[in-house]
Parts: structure tokens; C-alpha cells; sequence
């Protein structure tokens, strides 16, 4: 539907059939939905200037009642989960507690209380307590007619993106807070004691990952300059390290204990994995870093670039990082790139697609530090006979977007524009092969890496 005719569309969960369609009264679009109790009853609240709220039979298709919400955006309205009249709507600088009387919308604004100069901020979620409601100055609850704050402590940049209580079974006195900075608090709720639960990458995506080669570690990198340690097999992040600038690529050393990260900025950095502390850097570009890799001799470092270029690195000279000759004239820039077994070539797979092996580069080291290309294939690029088989009849030359071969060299896992994980046999030198294949992405996947003791993706 066009933004000028929205509408909402209610769905069996368990078996992907639409049970309804509302033609929306909204124009621009729809903000927020919510049931009620009971589920018969469907509030919905617009895009339009006055921020109109609805309430809807939603199996008969019929609006029961409509009121003007706000003169500015409404974030969040929900039913209270025990009540098929009552909900509460927030946004910017506004609370209001809302009653459904027979098809007329009555409503209070909602009251700041409970500490001293309280005044009214823009509020970007609600939730609700089982016996009386706590509101913070970005998070509201119910229970009341009017808003009692809470003190959660100094969040970093004072943003508060989600609060959770649950009033089902025993009450441990926690609330949940999610932030925009990708963390999930556990707040005591009598003496606001903060505990960090998660912590993750909090501006957007996540363009480098790499597995440790011997250890159930990985490291990620992403847009908002941070590169973080994770653990596999307890799932929390075991340090982190900020690098003042976006990342956009990284890789261990295959004795697991440097790695080297790509910048946007064209400058490349290694670190020592165990402080996380730097080794070295460098900046002869002024494109992003693409692709980073480390030679299976750890004497020599790749580092492509989007200038259509490769350039090779002795790291036997030390922390200087010597440039020692570079490849340029890739036909586009450089996606991703992969060393020999025997560190002596090295192959580039650039954005120009052109079929399946076309215009990947080889580069083979000769004893005058040149370098010459050649014709080749690798294990861990989208393109060449040993994986024609990832391309099904329905690609497009460019869906496949990354690869990786495991350590042991007998599986392949692939990620695509549709958000699709597949596992392959490798080689699969065979078109249009059967694989193992689930959707755990809405879209675009950047990179992946396949763990392989034990195997994971």
C-alpha cells in the first residue's frame, strides 16, 4: 500500500495466513499496534500530523473509536496487559493514560512526580509493573494516573531505547533496560543497582569477523570503531578496544596471537589479541580496507583496498610496516582476498562480476619482491570451478556476497543479498548442488566465518 493508504495486516503466526486487512483512516503510515487482554480488541496510531489513535474489531474490520493522539510524535501505545479499555500512549514530551468508554477515547495526561524538578521528556517506551508502575524519564509504565520516576544511574548518552518488567510468576525486583548503545541493564528496582548484562556494537554494521584459529574465540569489528573479543562457548564479550575511526575489516594471525583490522580511512592497525594493545599501524590509502589477511607464514600481510589496489607488507621487519610492493589496476575495488597454503599467491575477488572466475587476480611472490599475475581460483572466493555449486539458477551475478572454507577444508558456508546462511560440501564443482540452508538475517549479509572445533557458523 502507498504511504497515502496504509494499512495493518494480522497474521496466524503458526501458519503465515492474513486473518485480517484494516484500511487504515491513518495517512503517512502506522507507528504503533498493540492487543489488548482478551486479543479482540487492535489499537493502532498514525503517522498523520495529529498522531490520530484508532481502536479496531480487527476481526470484524470495524473501527469502534478514533481520537487526535498528539501535536507531535507518538512513539509507543499499548493496551494494559490484564484490561481491554485501558492503554497508555508516549512520545515526545508526552504521556497520557487513555480509557475506551462504549466508542469514545477519554484520556489524562500523565503527572512527573516522586522527584524533584521532574520535568517532562520525550519517552520512547512503556512498560508495565505487576502491582504499581515505575516510569523513567525516557521509560513509562502504568498503574497510575500519574508518573513516578526512578534513578537507573548515568546511562551513556542518557538514551534509553526499551525497559521490560514482567508481572507473570515471581518478582526478583529487576527491570530490564535495553539502550541505544546496544546494552541490556538489569536495574534493581528498590536501590537501582546497575548490572551490565550484553554489551555490543552500537552504530552501524558489522563488517569485520574472524574465528580464532585454535581457540573458541571470534572477533568483530564494525562501523561505530570498536573491535570487540567474544567468547563462543559462554557468549559475552571478553574485551573490547575503541580505534577512534569505523572498521571495516579484520583477521588473526594464524598462530591466533596478533590481528589486523581495515579502516574506512584507508589506515590498517595490529593489535596483540591478548592486551588488545597496538603493535603497529599504518595508512597508505585513503579508501577503506576492504579485505585484510595475514600470509599462513605470518611474514607477509595483504591489505586491499577500494583504489583497485593490494598492497603486501613484510612483518619480519617489525612494527614498522614497510610497504613492500602492491598490485593496482584491479579492474574494481578489492572485496576480498586469499592466500595459498604455500603463502607464495594470493588471489583477489573484486566487485566487477563478469561469470564465475572471470577477473580474479593471482599474485605470485619472486625472488626480486615482484609480483605477477596469473589466472587461478581459490577455496574461500565466491568465484571458480570448486564452488560453481553455490550459485543457484536464480542468483544474480553479485547475490552470493561472502564465503568461507572450514579449517579442515570438507565444508563451505556461504551468505547472500536475501540474508540466507547455506552449507555446501566442499569442493562443489558441480552446478545447482542440494545444501543445508536457514534465514537467521533480514537482509544483506556482510561477512561470516565457519568455526570449525566444534563446528560452528
Amino acid at each position: 500500500m502507498s504511504a497515502s493508504a496504509p494499512s495493518i495486516h494480522i497474521w496466524d503466526a503458526m501458519n503465515k495466513q492474513t486473518h485480517s486487512v484494516l484500511r487504515c483512516y491513518h495517512s503517512k503510515g502506522v507507528c504503533s499496534v498493540s492487543f489488548s487482554a482478551t486479543g479482540k480488541l487492535l489499537l493502532s496510531v498514525g503517522l498523520d500530523q495529529e498522531h490520530t489513535i484508532t481502536i479496531w474489531k480487527w476481526q470484524e474490520g470495524a473501527k469502534i473509536a478514533s481520537k487526535v493522539g498528539h501535536n507531535q510524535r507518538i512513539f509507543v501505545a499499548e493496551f494494559r496487559p490484564d484490561s481491554d479499555t485501558q492503554f497508555v500512549s508516549v512520545g515526545m514530551k508526552h504521556v497520557r493514560f487513555w480509557t475506551l468508554a462504549g466508542r469514545a477515547l477519554l484520556s489524562k495526561k500523565g503527572m512527573m512526580s516522586s522527584i524533584e524538578d521532574a520535568r517532562m521528556q520525550t519517552m520512547l517506551a512503556v512498560a508495565f509493573g505487576a502491582v504499581q508502575g515505575r516510569w523513567g524519564s525516557e521509560a513509562v509504565g502504568s498503574g497510575a494516573e500519574e508518573v513516578s520516576c526512578f534513578q537507573a544511574g548515568d546511562w551513556p548518552d542518557n538514551r534509553l531505547c526499551q525497559i521490560s518488567m514482567q508481572g507473570q510468576g515471581e518478582s526478583l525486583g529487576k527491570i530490564l533496560v535495553g539502550t541505544r548503545n546496544a546494552e541490556i541493564i538489569e536495574v534493581g528496582e528498590k536501590n537501582a543497582a546497575c548490572n551490565i548484562l550484553i554489551n555490543g556494537h552500537m552504530d552501524g554494521p558489522l563488517w569485520g569477523l574472524a574465528t580464532h584459529p585454535t581457540r573458541d574465540f571470534f572477533l568483530s569489528a564494525a562501523e561505530d570503531g570498536t573491535v570487540r573479543l567474544w567468547d563462543i562457548v559462554d557468549k559475552k564479550m571478553l574485551n573490547k578496544v575503541n580505534l577512534g575511526h569505523s572498521a571495516r575489516s579484520v583477521c588473526y594471525s594464524p598462530e591466533g596471537d596478533m590481528v589486523a583490522i581495515g579502516m574506512k580511512n584507508g589506515e590498517f592497525i595490529i593489535l596483540v589479541v591478548a592486551s588488545l594493545k597496538i603493535w603497529g599501524k599504518k595508512r597508505d590509502r585513503r579508501s577503506a580496507i576492504q579485505d585484510i589477511r595475514f600470509s599462513p607464514d605470518s611474514h607477509y600481510l595483504a591489505v586491499g583496498s577500494g583504489e583497485n589496489a593490494v598492497d603486501f607488507y613484510d612483518l619480519t621487519i617489525g612494527p614498522s610496516l614497510n610497504r613492500i610492493s602492491y598490485c593496482k589496476d584491479i579492474p574494481s575495488f578489492v572485496l576480498q582476498i586469499d592466500f595459498s597454503a604455500d603463502s607464495r599467491y594470493v588471489q583477489a575477488k573484486h566487485k566487477r562480476f563478469l561469470g564465475h572466475s572471470a577477473h580474479v587476480t593471482n599474485i605470485r611472490f619472486t625472488s626480486g619482491d615482484r609480483y605477477v599475475v596469473s589466472a587461478g581460483g581459490d577455496d574461500c572466493s565466491v568465484l571458480g570451478d570448486e564452488v560453481l555449486g553455490i550459485w543457484s539458477r536464480h542468483n544474480d551475478k553479485s547475490d552470493v556476497t561472502c564465503a568461507c572454507v572450514s579449517h579442515s577444508g570438507i565444508s563451505l558456508v556461504t551468505g547472500d543479498d536475501f540474508g540466507m546462511v547455506k552449507l555446501f560440501d566442499f569442493p562443489c564443482p558441480e552446478k545447482f548442488l542440494i545444501c543445508m540452508e536457514m534465514c537467521p538475517h533480514a537482509a544483506l549479509k556482510t561477512t561470516e566465518r565457519l568455526r570449525n572445533c566444534p563446528p560452528r557458523v
